[in-house]
């Protein structure tokens, strides 16, 4: 029996957590044994070049998310012609991708020593190792058109599970040889042979389970058809570079104003507030699947319902989530690395409120971005890319690590946050985005004494170590939990969300 929007919600939800959950603790040892074998350049190097590499990324231009969108109602129709047609040209927009980062990164890795207040003191070629990269991300495209049928078919752990496979496989032998060999290029290659791996898998597993994607011959899609997906890609394409520009620089802000090694100390940070983040937006995209099929045929009123129920539920999980890595995150750094690699508790607070910021906004983002709301908030998000850089050069020169890290939020919280709920209230679900924006507030302040009261609870904890840990972990999540229960426990979504799940089967 074919499974409901909410079965495969559920599934794909908790597979994507669970498996990024194995993800993370892989890439925890796999940062430990780097820092083990390697010097700390290395892990600068490490962040930096992601970095650049996210910056490369803008060449994708959003086509995946305009492909998705247009994939939703063939799919819903059963129409495999025109998903054939789809798919077709996702192909070759996807291989022009690849081509063009590996020639944009093979160019700008003649100029890549721009990057680094003072180049690193390693054995290895500077310029071939941000080679490495490029190739890595430009392979990543290979093949990867596939994954979008299978996340409109609302399949995602099929693609969970094969990734999870690959990276699993990835990191253990990435682990293998640098405690061998203490090679950096050894490392990178087997990178970029598990990305390619991962393609192949998903590509084959979909010329399996759909056959007309390969015996269909088709036409290519009408001039009509190619312009409105290229309206939408060209909106998404500003889009893109806003969110390359936001996330990316933050490295190479870092290191052109403080240096590598400060690049690598942040980076520590980065890794696991990224990975919990992780965690958490890949058991919410789970459901992105059944939203855009929620958006094809579901009544106004089935869509603010179901808005309302997600908006409470991700700012619960994120409240949690957000709360404990504040408390707990340096205490964790202390034990892990020592106390030399310690931030301040500003500069955490900073870093974990744009997660904290993104994940209360998934719901206001999915439903936009689902309900095909691409060219109206372009040149917004453009405007809150530049205003991010700005204020992170500004206040890193004046502030330092302070500085750079609040540009982000700052500036999302002033630009594509009002945008993704003015948007899907007005528009969307026929609503005063005002009750959106007071909503979203108060949230914020319950999130605040959420994190005065666990913080408080916790200084009472006399214990330390791994033990002392796990103990303030329970307590924040006692805390934080009781707190919203006794605020919500009259809400008729609360209620809503705690019925869904019992009726799940």
């Amino acid at each position: 029996m074919a499974k409901s929007r909410t079965q495969y919600s559920i599934v794909n939800a908790l597979t994507g957590a669970v498996s990024q959950g194995s993800i993370v603790l892989l890439g925890f040892i796999s940062r430990t044994a780097f820092i083990w074998f390697l010097p700390l350049e290395y892990l600068g190097i490490q962040g930096l070049f992601t970095n650049v590499l996210t910056v490369l990324s803008f060449a994708e231009l959003g086509i995946g998310e305009a492909m998705v969108y247009a994939l939703y109602k063939p799919m819903k129709e059963i129409k495999h012609t025109k998903i054939c047609q789809l798919m077709n040209f996702y192909k070759k927009a996807y291989r022009y991708v690849a081509l063009i980062i590996f020639f944009m990164g093979s160019v700008i890795s003649f100029f890549i020593d721009f990057f680094v207040d003072s180049k690193p003191d390693i054995p290895e070629n500077f310029q071939l190792i941000f080679l490495l990269f490029v190739i890595n991300s430009a392979c990543s495209y290979l093949f990867s058109y596939k994954r979008s049928i299978l996340l409109v078919d609302q399949k995602r752990y099929v693609v969970t599970a094969c990734h999870q496979f690959f990276i699993t496989l990835q990191t253990i032998l990435q682990i293998m040889f640098l405690y061998v060999t203490h090679d950096y290029f050894t490392f990178l290659i087997i990178q970029i042979m598990g990305t390619i791996g991962d393609n192949i898998c998903i590509s084959r597993y979909v010329d399996t389970k759909y056959p007309f994607l390969k015996e269909t011959i088709v036409k290519r899609l009408s001039h009509v058809e190619e312009k409105s997906i290229f309206i939408n890609v060209k909106a998404l394409a500003l889009t893109k570079i806003s969110g390359v520009i936001s996330n990316g620089c933050t490295n190479i802000i870092i290191s052109k104003v403080l240096g590598l090694v400060t690049v690598g100390i942040a980076s520590n940070y980065l890794l696991i507030v990224n990975a919990i983040n992780g965690v958490l937006w890949t058991g919410f995209t789970g459901i992105s699947s059944s939203i855009g099929n929620l958006n094809v045929d579901a009544t106004i009123e089935k869509k603010r319902q179901i808005f309302d129920q997600l908006f409470l539920l991700s700012f619960w999980i994120y409240t949690c989530a957000c709360v404990c890595i504040l408390v707990l995150i340096n205490p964790f750094i202390n034990i892990w690395l020592g106390n030399q690699f310690l931030l301040p508790e500003s500069v955490v607070f900073a870093i974990v409120w744009y997660i904290y910021i993104g994940g209360v906004n998934y719901p206001a983002y999915s439903f936009r971005t689902t309900l095909g709301y691409f060219t109206q908030v372009q040149y917004i998000f453009l405007i809150g890319s530049v205003l991010n850089v700005i204020i992170s050069i500004i206040g890193g020169l004046k502030f330092g690590l302070l500085g750079i890290f609040l540009g982000s939020p700052i500036a999302r919280i002033m630009t594509s946050e009002i945008a993704d709920g003015y948007y899907v209230y007005k528009w969307g679900l026929n609503i005063n985005p005002w009750i959106y924006f007071r909503n979203y507030f108060l949230y914020f302040i319950l999130y605040l004494i959420c994190y005065y009261l666990s913080k408080t609870g916790v200084g009472l904890i006399p214990l330390s170590g791994v033990i002392g840990i796990l103990v303030k972990m329970i307590v924040v999540l006692i805390i934080t939990n009781i707190t919203l229960i006794v605020v919500f426990c009259k809400n008729k979504n609360f209620h809503a969300i705690i019925q869904r799940l019992w009726n799940f089967k």
